[in-house]
């Protein structure tokens, strides 16, 4: 699958942490979030958004997940080991 907003989409950094990253790729037509865990650990996040107040979220690397961004906040309860998400803006 391609993605304009990957492939030469405007990046924004979210959320730096010790082991764990989340940032967007955004065009016109399309936004999307990657979040890494890179610790042995599962973590949870709360990341602010700013460009988009509420809005629902695809999980296209892990099939069937879906997440809300509200009041431009995206929680996410569980990022597991070693793992990311990749969401795209529906």
């Amino acid at each position: 699958k391609t993605s304009s907003a990957l492939l030469h989409g405007e990046y924004l950094e979210l959320h730096v942490g010790n082991e764990h990253f989340a940032f967007a790729r955004m065009t016109n037509n399309e936004y999307v979030i990657i979040i890494l865990n890179s610790s042995d650990k599962p973590k949870s996040l709360e990341i602010h958004i700013p460009h988009i107040n509420n809005g629902k979220l695809n999980d296209l690397l892990n099939t069937g997940d879906t997440f809300y961004i509200r009041n431009n906040y995206l929680k996410i309860e569980t990022l597991w080991p070693n793992w990311a998400r990749i969401l795209k803006l529906s």
